[in-house]
């Protein structure tokens, strides 16, 4: 029988490295197996879908509003504010240590990360959210389970709604934000550097010519794709305005992404300029290695999850003004160790964008650059999470299951890479 890594994740916000764990785990890992909880499972159903569609909205159309509410969520208040909480509720338990069985079973039934975990027995259990963190070690801490559990942020800096006191460690994007949970007294073994695990499946080439075809792309322009994370975000209008004058000498391919704002503000923009040619708008795509696979810059939001495909893909790209305060953190991040090149003012996206497709050399030279920041995450996490449920099981032999030593886990091999000098093309 199988152990269990439970993994709890948010569909459309925190949801790339459970998918690719789920895959590589699926065709790599003899001796345990990963289950995903999403949000909707283990949080009122109505409220996630709620928070959700808050961060749409406000991300295409009021960009002031999602930066207020994401900044306000890294601010010393608001933690403090979650310190008071916890210590009247702690007070209140004190209070009401003698309430019946039948008052404490009610409640139990209100607490549904409790029932995942009794459902599912985890040998560990990873947490994509900070939400899914806390939950899930107040509820551990409820049902007395004694099983490991750990956060992983993908984001390239510190998310501090992470910062849990019981927690048993850290997986990290890079040796900066390892740093910074050491400043907040994060013991440095409690950290293990990762990265960020991708999907195979987006890792994917196709040829060239004909996904261009299959696009309705007939010239043999540059392609310059557009993103602006998973919702479409606002940042992309005045970008596409901006680099709608090169029409002539190169393709803007734009992922509008189910924002209907974008596509009229685009489509307005088109006919007052009178462009006919050489803009695709994309709405859906079922493989989005098919984009990457004809792309030769990328123009996109700071966003974890697009900006380390671009990486693990080696597609030179450009990143456009923060959002809020963890995009700001990922921003300064990429641009400052020369992952991405800046493009927060018009200037910048013209010059960031043309530098690079008028300098074949310079162009080579980030390719291989981004090369230095790839790494199999996918491989360094399960490897780190086999042994440490591992080591578990050594220290509690009365533990159902059990581990062999971990010797090496296949390198993932249907994932086909594109060559740096293909892509200099």
């Amino acid at each position: 029988m199988k152990e269990i890594l439970l993994v709890f994740y948010s569909e459309g916000m925190y949801d790339q490295a459970a998918y690719a764990l789920r895959d590589y785990c699926n065709r790599n890992a003899r001796d345990f197996e990963v289950v995903l909880a999403e949000e909707n499972r283990y949080t009122n159903f109505k409220l996630a879908k709620l928070r959700l569609g808050f961060y749409k909205v406000t991300a295409r159309s009021l960009p002031l509003l999602n930066r207020f509410s994401g900044n306000i969520r890294q601010k010393e208040r608001w933690f403090k504010r979650d310190e008071r909480r916890k210590a009247s509720k702690e007070t209140n338990s004190d209070d009401n240590a003698d309430t019946s069985e039948s008052s404490r079973a009610f409640k139990a039934q209100f607490y549904c990360v409790d029932n995942v975990l009794m459902r599912f027995r985890p040998a560990a259990v990873l947490c994509l959210t900070p939400k899914s963190h806390k939950r899930v070690l107040n509820a551990r801490q409820r049902l007395q389970m004694n099983m490991p559990v750990y956060a992983m942020m993908t984001d390239y800096c510190l998310n501090r709604n992470f910062l849990q006191e019981d927690t048993d460690g850290y997986l990290v994007q890079n040796k900066i934000l390892a740093q910074a949970l050491q400043n907040k007294d994060i013991p440095s073994e409690k950290i293990e550097i990762v990265g960020t695990p991708v999907e195979s499946a987006k890792l994917t080439q196709y040829d060239r010519a004909e996904t261009r075809a299959e696009f309705g792309i007939a010239n043999d322009l540059p392609i310059i794709t557009m993103m602006a994370g998973r919702y479409g975000g606002d940042v992309l209008k005045h970008c596409f305005e901006i680099m709608s004058g090169y029409c002539d000498r190169l393709n803007l391919v734009v992922m509008t992404v189910g924002s209907v704002s974008l596509v009229n503000y685009i489509t307005n923009i088109c006919k007052s300029k009178s462009i006919q040619d050489n803009v695709l708008l994309i709405d859906r795509v079922q493989d989005i290695a098919k984009v990457y696979s004809v792309t030769d810059v990328l123009l996109t939001a700071p966003t974890a999850a697009i900006t380390y495909e671009a990486q693990a893909r080696r597609i030179p790209f450009v990143v456009l003004g923060a959002m809020n305060a963890i995009e700001k953190g990922n921003l300064d991040y990429l641009t400052s160790y020369g992952v991405a090149r800046r493009a927060c003012t018009p200037d910048e996206i013209v010059s960031s964008v043309l530098n690079l497709l008028n300098n074949p050399d310079y162009y080579r030279l980030q390719i291989e650059r981004l090369g230095e920041f790839t790494s199999d995450a996918c491989e360094k996490t399960t490897r780190y999470l086999h042994d440490k449920m591992y080591e578990y099981r050594q220290q509690n032999p009365d533990e159902e299951g059990a581990f062999e030593p971990m010797t090496a886990y296949a390198q993932s091999d249907d994932a086909t890479r594109q060559d740096s000098d293909e892509q200099g093309d």
